[in-house]
């Protein structure tokens, strides 16, 4: 079963999450196993990043093993952490290599 989650710190910024995500790229954790889509963006207050894991277990995994080190390594305590996490019933995404070229501006 799939799952969408929903990680929202309220008092995060791009930068922090930035420094994060550089983190998990220099350890060669990236992507995730089991990640399926990341979107990150300003949350109000703070900033969110929702993903959709294959699984509960590879999120959990990817939480447990790899995330929380990376917070701490930033200073995030995981009390400014907030996670929801839902079953997926249903989700699409677009493939950008198959739509049509933007026409060209003069």
């Amino acid at each position: 079963m799939s799952i969408l989650a929903i990680i929202v710190n309220r008092t995060d910024t791009i930068q922090a999450y930035q420094n994060v995500h550089q983190h998990l790229r220099d350890s060669g954790n990236l992507p995730p196993a089991g990640l399926v889509f990341q979107v990150a963006a300003p949350a109000d207050p703070g900033y969110q990043v929702i993903t959709v894991w294959d699984s509960l277990a590879s999120f959990a995994r990817f939480r447990d093993d790899l995330l929380r080190s990376a917070h701490q390594a930033e200073g995030i305590p995981p009390e400014n952490l907030t996670t929801t996490t839902f079953e997926v019933t249903s989700y699409m995404a677009g493939d950008l290599a198959t739509q049509p070229p933007a026409p060209a501006t003069t």
